[in-house]
């Protein structure tokens, strides 16, 4: 977990903490309806919130067993090679991650998901965006080489009011005790592969 996650975090608990003590205090002076209806419009308008930033994610298909045993085992084809994308971390684990490859693969993972795609050498620009977040993306150059497994973990990190998508390239021994027990999905649009 990043520096700043670790932050929010405990910006978080404290918060919790003194809002325990102190709000039962200045609550007590307040007439009972003004209370009731600060707690339904805080909580409605938690709830939106979630429900908000749900709502941009789709399902995706998951691979079948030998698919899946394939990929784990971090052997390209011969003549060409693979790039996954792991998805992990606790920050916005549910939310979608849509991930493109040269706009020619498209998916979207949550946390403890992964893709995986078999490709040609060559330099292929790897995007990834959060479903309900704009300004959370991030894109980079990869250079593939035939019969190598290139992984990159994609993630959020928050900061004041938003996150944003971070990107690191994983050795392939790493990756492949991530993967080991993730779910793979397949890319919702090819256009080739």
């Amino acid at each position: 977990m990043s520096g700043k996650n670790v932050f929010w975090i405990v910006l978080i608990f404290v918060a919790a903490f003194v809002g325990a003590f102190i709000g039962p205090a200045l609550l007590g002076d307040m007439p009972i309806g003004v209370v009731a209806l600060l707690l339904v419009l805080i909580l409605g308008g938690t709830i939106g919130f979630v429900v908000y930033s749900l709502s941009g994610n789709r399902g995706g298909a998951a691979a079948s067993g030998e698919e899946l045993a394939s990929a784990r085992a971090f052997a390209p084809a011969d003549g060409k090679g693979r790039i996954y994308i792991i998805r992990r971390g606790f920050v916005a684990a549910l939310q979608g991650m849509n991930v493109e490859i040269d706009g020619v693969f498209s998916g979207q993972i949550k946390s403890k998901q992964f893709l995986m795609a078999e490709l040609d050498p060559g330099t292929y620009r790897l995007s990834a965006q959060m479903a309900r977040a704009a300004k959370a993306k991030n894109a980079m150059a990869i250079e593939l080489r035939a019969g190598e497994a290139v992984a990159i973990q994609a993630f959020i990190e928050m900061g004041a009011v938003s996150g944003k998508v971070i990107f690191e390239r994983v050795e392939p021994p790493v990756a492949k005790a991530q993967v080991a027990t993730m779910k793979m999905l397949h890319w919702s649009d090819t256009a080739s592969g």
